[in-house]
């Protein structure tokens, strides 16, 4: 199944990246008692149930990053915080993910969606950020609130902009992602905030981190606990194989 899921849609959920795709998937499905010939297009009944799999799977996700940003969140003398990793490996849903765990509502920004806010971050007037931000769908009240940033490379304004959020608001959590970053860091022509802001890498969601996610808790503790000394035994291997 998880390989299923990688070649039906690259996003069902996110972070389910890293496994061979292929464009041909021989696979069995438990809810459909029959073998499914998957060649590349959709099925609408396949999609919906790979799509309430998917909402399953992401309600019980438990990316290892999460630690990392509980410290983070906790932790005096807080710096914004900026993500990095690939496309599609999970960044935007682990913040979704964290806001929740923690009970904290999410400012969350997509800054594709709004390229017209570049003028705006571009004055480094903090306050004036804040009240046009606070007008946007979905986003209120953000002195409470956990502030995410998504896209940020859409707006490389923004960037140096978290530098006086730093320094002016140091009480707000900030969190800022992209799926581009990498090229504006590289070729940027403006201030970075060195110093005031931390990074985290995200890379594409494990094989441990998948089988907690569907609840096959004995065989994610076989893998954490395997050493190479270790004889397997072969229906442990099978399952193992079936899975991945």
């Amino acid at each position: 199944m998880f390989g299923l899921l990688c070649v039906v849609s690259g996003r069902i959920p996110d972070g389910l990246i890293g496994v061979r795709k292929t464009t041909l998937l021989h696979e069995t499905c438990p809810s459909y008692n029959t073998t499914t010939l998957i060649t590349g297009r959709y099925y609408s009944t396949l999609s919906r149930s790979l799509g309430h799999f998917s909402q399953q799977i992401s309600a019980r996700m438990n990316r290892n990053q999460l630690k990392n940003l509980e410290y983070w969140l906790n932790k005096p003398n807080r710096k914004p915080l900026i993500v990095r990793g690939a496309r599609q490996v999970g960044k935007s849903t682990l913040v979704q993910l964290f806001a929740n765990q923690q009970g904290r509502s999410l400012a969350d920004v997509n800054l594709e969606r709004y390229p017209e806010l570049s003028p705006t971050f571009a004055t480094k007037n903090l306050a004036r950020l804040i009240d046009v931000l606070e007008v946007l769908p979905g986003v209120s009240d953000i002195d409470s609130s956990i502030l995410f940033l998504d896209e940020i490379q859409a707006i490389p304004d923004a960037i140096p902009m978290l530098r006086y959020i730093y320094e002016d608001m140091p009480q707000l959590p900030v969190i800022a992602a992209g799926s581009l970053l990498e090229f504006v860091l590289s070729k940027h022509d403006f201030s970075m905030p060195v110093g005031r802001v931390e990074y985290l890498h995200m890379g594409p969601m494990t094989f441990t981190e998948f089988l907690e996610a569907i609840e096959e808790t004995k065989l994610c503790s076989f893998i954490c606990n395997y050493t190479l000394s270790d004889s397997i035994e072969p229906i442990i291997h099978q399952r193992l194989l079936a899975l991945l």
